[in-house]
């Protein structure tokens, strides 16, 4: 639009219609009020609170600087396209893998929680009077005594901490550093971020 000589006001009250989510509809609204007051495109951009990332406002200030906002704002939109086109990718390369794993959890759920109880009734009965099962034997019924009974919260405490634990480690700058080099090591999702990333 602003290659076609509308005015930046006109092009942002534009991309406020045609928004069909509210949030974003008054988020358009309050960039084109700031821009109407005297504000540059970057400073309106950048007053909307976690709403536009750094990057972006800060090309769009590079590019209102230099005079060459139209060329940035396509640099933009080519690069927002390949960000998305990413995130699909790296979804639809998850769905089988995890998939796979959700059936295998099942499995074994099913395998400590149903089937171990069964067998082991049929263990007992077959021991005579001070007999004892066998020591691994006595284990993995003890371990599927404690799934059935407490398994579940453990494994979903332990899984809520972790992720807690990721995500704080993943905002620091070693942390971020550390788990994008393992994602790029992955079989699957490496190959797929290293193309998004070399287009």
């Amino acid at each position: 639009m602003i290659d076609a000589g509308l005015p930046l006001v006109q092009c942002l009250d534009i991309l406020a219609e045609q928004q069909q989510n509210a949030f974003f509809k008054d988020v358009f609204r309050q960039v084109r009020q700031n821009v109407e007051e005297g504000a540059t495109l970057f400073a309106g951009d950048g007053k909307p609170p976690k709403v536009f990332d750094s990057l972006y406002t800060h090309m769009v200030e590079a590019g209102e600087t230099g005079g060459v906002l139209d060329l940035i704002l396509q640099r933009l939109a080519t690069l927002i396209e390949k960000v998305v086109k990413l995130k699909r990718s790296i979804v639809s390369a998850s769905i089988y893998p995890a998939a796979v794993i959700s059936v295998a959890i099942g499995a074994i759920a099913d395998h400590q929680i149903v089937v171990i109880p069964q067998f082991e009734q049929i263990f007992l009965g077959l021991l005579g009077p001070g007999e004892l099962l066998p020591l691994p034997t006595r284990i993995v019924m003890a371990i599927s005594g404690f799934i059935a009974g407490w398994g579940g919260l453990t494994i979903a405490v332990i899984g809520i901490g972790l992720g807690v634990a990721i995500n704080f480690y993943y905002k620091t700058p070693k942390g971020r550093w550390h788990i994008d080099s393992l994602l790029l090591k992955m079989p699957i999702f490496g190959s797929i971020l290293r193309k998004g990333r070399g287009r």
